[in-house]
C-alpha cells in the first residue's frame, strides 16, 4: 500500500513574525512547507530551522509574483494550504517599481494577484486559503483610493489594503463556493512582530502606541498563528475571523457592487500593460 503524499503549504511571509509560526505548525502536523520572503539568508536560516522549502521573492513587485507563481506551479500539481502573511509598513511612503505604495502592493495587491494565478493548483487540492489582515476593521472603502493616489501618506494606503482585503476576500469565498476551497481574512490583534515595530514608527504610531500599550493585550506570533488556524478550522464558512472567533462583516463587505467592482479594478491593476 502506498504512502500519501504530503499535503502542500505555501506561506508567503513565511519567514518571521506569525508566518513564520504557522509554517512551523504546518510542518510539525505533517505538511510539505514553502516558506516565501524577501532576505535569502533569513528564508534559508528559518526553512533549516523549521524543516521547509524556501524560495526568495519580494512581493511588492508584480513581476516576483509572477516568478513566484510560475515556480510553484512547475513544483505542485496541488496547493493545499495557502497562507498569506507578508506585510510592510513604512513611516513614509515608498513606492514600487509599478508606481504603488509599497504596503498596499504587499499586503493587497500581491495577495490578489498570487490567488488568481495559482488558482489551479488551489481547486485542485481543495486548498485552505488564509489572509493575515485586519479583518473586520473600523472604515470605509473608498474606491476612489483604490490604488491610493501619489499623495496619500504610507500609513492611509496601507489602511486602504486592508480594507480592500475584507472586500475582496468575501468575494472570493463567494466565487469559490462549492469547490472545496476555503477562505480566511483573519485579524490577529496586537501581535509582537517587526510590523508593530514600524507602526510606532509612523507618526500616528508614535502618537497612539502609548495608548495602545495601556488598553490592548500584547500577544506573542506563537499562540496567534495556533488560534487562527483553530479558529479557521472550527469556522470553515466565517469567511473574516479574529482571534476569539467570526467577525462581522463590514458593511463595506457586504456590499455586493462594491466587492464586484474592487475586483474588476484590482484585476486591471495587476495585469501587465505594454508601457507606451
Amino acid at each position: 500500500m502506498s504512502t500519501p503524499s504530503p499535503r502542500v503549504a505555501v506561506v508567503v511571509g513565511g519567514t518571521r513574525g506569525i508566518g513564520r509560526e504557522i509554517a512551523r505548525h504546518l510542518v510539525t502536523e505533517g505538511h510539505r512547507v514553502t516558506i516565501v520572503g524577501r532576505t535569502a539568508d533569513t528564508g534559508t536560516a528559518t526553512a533549516a530551522e523549521i524543516g521547509a522549502t524556501f524560495l526568495r521573492a519580494d512581493v511588492s513587485e508584480l513581476a516576483q509574483v509572477r516568478r513566484l507563481a510560475g515556480e510553484l506551479t512547475s513544483r505542485h500539481d496541488a496547493i493545499h494550504h495557502l497562507v498569506q502573511a507578508a506585510d510592510v509598513i513604512k513611516a513614509t511612503r515608498v513606492d514600487t517599481t509599478d508606481g504603488f505604495e509599497v504596503g498596499f502592493a504587499t499586503n493587497y495587491l500581491s495577495r490578489f494577484l498570487l490567488v488568481d494565478l495559482l488558482l489551479d493548483r488551489l481547486r485542485a487540492g481543495d486548498a485552505h486559503i488564509l489572509h493575515v489582515a485586519a479583518a473586520g476593521a473600523a472604515g470605509r472603502l473608498r474606491l476612489a483610493d483604490v490604488p491610493p493616489g501619489p499623495r496619500t501618506g504610507a500609513f492611509r494606503a496601507h489602511g486602504v489594503g486592508q480594507g480592500a482585503n475584507d472586500v475582496y476576500g468575501v468575494e472570493l469565498a463567494a466565487r469559490l463556493a462549492g469547490t472545496g476551497v476555503t477562505v480566511h481574512v483573519a485579524n490577529p490583534g496586537a501581535v509582537e512582530t517587526g510590523i508593530r515595530d514600524e507602526v510606532a514608527r509612523t507618526p500616528l504610531g508614535r502618537l497612539l502606541n502609548p495608548l495602545f500599550a495601556r488598553l490592548m493585550t500584547v500577544r506573542q506570533p506563537a499562540e496567534v498563528a495556533r488560534t487562527l488556524l483553530d479558529t479557521a478550522r472550527r469556522h470553515p464558512d466565517a469567511v473574516l475571523i479574529g482571534m476569539k472567533g467570526p467577525v462581522p462583516l463590514p458593511r463595506r463587505a457586504r456590499d455586493e457592487a462594491l466587492r464586484r467592482t474592487l475586483w474588476t479594478r484590482t484585476a486591471h491593476l495587476t495585469t501587465p500593460h505594454p508601457q507606451g
